[in-house]
């Protein structure tokens, strides 16, 4: 929650970090309306409405991608597919990049982790506050202040700890 309050925001109340949302329609196949392109993308007039109905409701709360990615579900390679996956690492990437780098602390925290807690704490990954701060402490740097603490939360939660 922290992170979303200092989020900064632009005129209006509107955030300057807006989420991102790709839309994904499956089954387009079954659809009647669905016509399938010479490049093998799917469109859909009806569901080109929706999406500019969202679009015009939700703009000042979201950041939509331009397309609308419709699939065939049972063809695992089609140009939509391999479309959609390129869309999510481009934003994969856009957010690593705004991303801090890891530092030796975090590092060193989160070989802790995956090397000795998972088999030494027979409650891991459920730990309370105080025991994951003295832990930290006495294994990996006994400077470690509560600031320092709070943000190696949050790096762990980004990196799926």
């Amino acid at each position: 929650m922290s992170v979303f309050c200092s989020n900064s925001h632009r005129f209006n109340g509107r955030s300057a970090q807006l989420a991102k949302i790709v839309l994904v329609g499956t089954h387009a196949d079954l659809v009647p309306d669905c016509i399938k392109s010479d490049d093998g993308d799917y469109t859909c007039e009806r569901i080109q409405l929706f999406m500019n109905h969202i679009k015009n409701r939700y703009i000042d709360d979201f950041e939509f991608h331009d397309k609308i990615f419709l699939l065939d579900t049972r063809a695992a390679w089609t140009p939509s597919m391999k479309n959609l996956i390129a869309c999510f690492n481009q934003y994969k990437e856009r957010i690593c990049q705004k991303l801090k780098s890891t530092t030796i602390f975090l590092d060193r925290s989160t070989h802790h982790i995956q090397q000795q807690w998972r088999k030494t704490f027979a409650s891991f990954p459920i730990m309370s506050w105080s025991r994951f701060v003295e832990s930290i402490r006495q294994e990996v740097n006994p400077l470690a202040s509560d600031e320092h603490m709070r943000e190696l939360v949050q790096q762990l939660q980004i990196m799926g700890e």
